[in-house]
């Protein structure tokens, strides 16, 4: 993000000047912050703070709206989690604020606010598109379900008109920044960020479980499962003239989770989390309609199931980031100030920073460009060079193939670049396209052939151009 943002505050197009499989709002926020507050990785930490801290106070008036109170133990557990997962300003957190604001606003309305609320739902969900695209989905398929089952099933009329109002949002912030980007932007690229990308990056079976490698995955996706299931069977218990609400929570859950089920891992599950937990506060806040034993298991083992996987950890993250904050260790590195970072990065940005003279270009890649996973972009932002190649994130398929490893190194070739680095990034075993070698090695002969190695910090080998 900060790598990115650094090149639109230098005049660069995403997508036409440098790759990314990403919407560009973050890039231009976090390019705004950078205008306002300087160029440094600090300012890009407290801007996540407070976008967090949006997410939480728009989950709590969620809350409040759907389910008339705030389960406590819940609502902190939900606090303490947003607050410590890591992948600061990743696109499925920032996202995730304008998903949870646009639900709430749709719930006010559906709680007989007036269709005003809906238009400003829309207006959430239109500026979300340039956030995560495929979030702000999930809601207007929300939304339109059900707008549909109101119209279908309870013969409301009102709901056309509150969804027309929700549609004029949408479009009214969303076309005129799409218009703009297709304008500006190659299509070809377009279509390489937002369709080649996603179908590289989509798991080979429509639905695939989680395999668990420790306790606590369950927390990523059997958790939210649950809760939906639970709410699926309790929806029909629901007063028709009560039931939208909780079926906008329910559509909203099940569709967030279905796109976590493509990339097995937190950051990508954290919307499905969020609004499960939120979709959880309504089923406490309701009468089970059970036994009065099974009623009281229920609610025991549900609330006794975040507390283990979303209280318990968030507890130890605040305490050990506590610990860390009354020893703060300066890594030496005016970009990054009291930001931690490993020593090995570190050691290899100094030694960039003493070696490569200030507006030299420096190229970051991976000792592997055939199979390749992710890139250390941060490297340019901490070292403050400028990059080689519109080539900062990779993208297995893209990255890896002849077309892109050929205009890799006629840059390098190009640009006469003196000084690289290679990253040992771990590799992917998603089960998706990820994983394969397309055992075009392009780049890494040229490395071979006309680079030697001059320093090695850990994960890093810097290498320097032989002299013709």
């Amino acid at each position: 993000m900060v790598c990115g943002a650094e090149r639109v505050l230098h005049g660069q197009l995403p997508y036409q000047d440098f790759n990314s499989g990403y919407p560009p709002g973050p890039f231009y926020t976090v390019a705004a912050v950078f205008r306002l507050f300087g160029t440094s990785l600090l300012a890009e930490r407290v801007l996540d703070v407070f976008w967090r801290l949006g997410i939480v106070a728009c989950s709590i008036c969620l809350i409040q709206a759907a389910c008339g109170r705030i389960p406590l133990a819940v609502s902190l557990c939900l606090s303490g989690w947003i607050g410590v997962i890591t992948f600061h300003l990743y696109p499925m957190i920032t996202g995730t604020l304008f998903c949870v604001a646009a639900l709430w606003l749709s719930v006010l309305y559906l709680n007989g606010r007036g269709r005003k609320w809906m238009y400003f739902s829309g207006g959430v969900a239109g500026a979300g598109f340039f956030y995560r695209h495929d979030l702000m989905l999930c809601i207007c398929g929300a939304v339109t379900l059900t707008a549909a089952y109101q119209l279908l099933v309870q013969k409301d009329r009102a709901a056309l008109r509150g969804f027309a109002s929700f549609v004029t949002g949408v479009i009214t912030v969303f076309a005129p920044g799409a218009m703009l980007l297709w304008i500006s932007v190659p299509h070809a690229a377009l279509q390489r960020s937002f369709i080649e990308f996603p179908k590289i990056t989509a798991g080979q079976k429509f639905l695939k479980f989680y395999t668990l490698s420790s306790i606590w995955d369950v927390g990523t996706f059997y958790l939210p499962l649950a809760i939906v299931v639970f709410t699926a069977c309790r929806l029909w218990m629901t007063k028709a003239e009560r039931r939208p609400v909780p079926l906008l929570l329910f559509l909203s859950a099940v569709s967030t989770l279905a796109v976590a089920i493509q990339r097995s891992d937190v950051p990508h599950a954290f919307p499905a989390i969020v609004v499960g937990l939120i979709l959880l506060c309504w089923n406490l806040s309701q009468p089970l309609l059970l036994r009065k034993e099974v009623a009281g298991f229920c609610r025991t083992a549900f609330v006794g199931a975040v507390l283990l996987w979303y209280g318990l950890p968030a507890l130890a993250a605040w305490t050990v980031d506590a610990a860390a904050a009354s020893h703060p260790k300066r890594s030496g590195i005016p970009r990054a100030g009291p930001i931690p970072l490993d020593q090995d990065q570190i050691e290899a940005v100094q030694y960039i920073q003493r070696q490569l003279a200030p507006g030299r270009p420096l190229y970051v890649g991976t000792t592997s460009h055939s199979r390749v996973f992710m890139n250390d972009a941060l490297f340019y932002f901490l070292a403050d060079r400028p990059q080689a190649t519109g080539w900062d994130m990779w993208v297995p398929g893209l990255t890896s193939g002849a077309e892109v490893q050929s205009e890799i190194a006629d840059a390098l070739e190009k640009k006469r670049i003196e000084y690289l680095v290679v990253f040992a990034a771990r590799e992917s075993h998603e089960p998706n396209r990820s994983v394969l070698d397309s055992g075009i090695t392009t780049v890494d002969d040229d490395i071979r052939n006309h680079y030697s190695e001059v320093a090695r910090f850990g994960r890093y080998t810097i290498s320097r151009r032989i002299p013709d």
